[in-house]
């Protein structure tokens, strides 16, 4: 019997899962900021980050929420899963990002290190401050749509293809 070699390529690829919260209340939603030094400063990003090792997608977004602008979400609710082909730092990454909607919480939502919260109106999101392609995901997730697909990007950030399936 031979043994392939292992493919040297597929080792160097990262791979993680994540989650992403956006709080929504009274026909607004709250998006932040990214302030520290990561993948998406400057941009405006719902709360969330990196599931850890024993840790569901849910006790994930509600931890994440929380370290980032000092909420807890309540009941959040999937609005679907993402899984995003791109570079970061020079090395090929996937990440599977499950993202939430929530209607409650505790806490007021507080500027951190991390993140400074502001709240927009759902139908006056400004798209332009996000990620390149995020509106094709978020504005159907916001009127309550659930999105589930695939979105790949070249090296430079540049989007290349988006397999998006949006259903009620």
């Amino acid at each position: 019997m031979i043994m392939s070699e292992p493919n040297k390529e597929s080792e160097k690829v990262k791979q993680s899962k994540a989650t992403v919260c956006f709080l929504v209340k009274d026909n607004q939603v709250l998006l932040c900021l990214k302030k520290k030094e990561s993948f998406g400063h400057g941009y405006l990003v719902g709360p969330g980050g990196k599931i850890e090792v024993g840790e569901t997608s849910e006790q994930c977004v509600v931890r994440e929420t929380r370290e980032e602008i000092k909420v807890a979400p309540k009941y959040p609710e999937k609005s679907g899963t993402i899984i995003f082909n791109y570079f970061h730092g020079g090395i090929p990454e996937i990440q599977e990002v499950d993202f939430y909607i929530a209607r409650d919480w505790e806490g007021e939502p507080a500027e951190t290190a991390e993140m400074k919260p502001e709240w927009f109106d759902i139908d006056k999101v400004p798209y332009d401050r996000m990620l390149p392609t995020n509106q094709k995901f978020i504005e159907p997730m916001l009127q309550g749509k659930k999105v589930n697909g695939t979105m790949t990007f070249d090296e430079d950030f540049k989007p290349l293809s988006s397999q998006l399936i949006i259903s009620d």
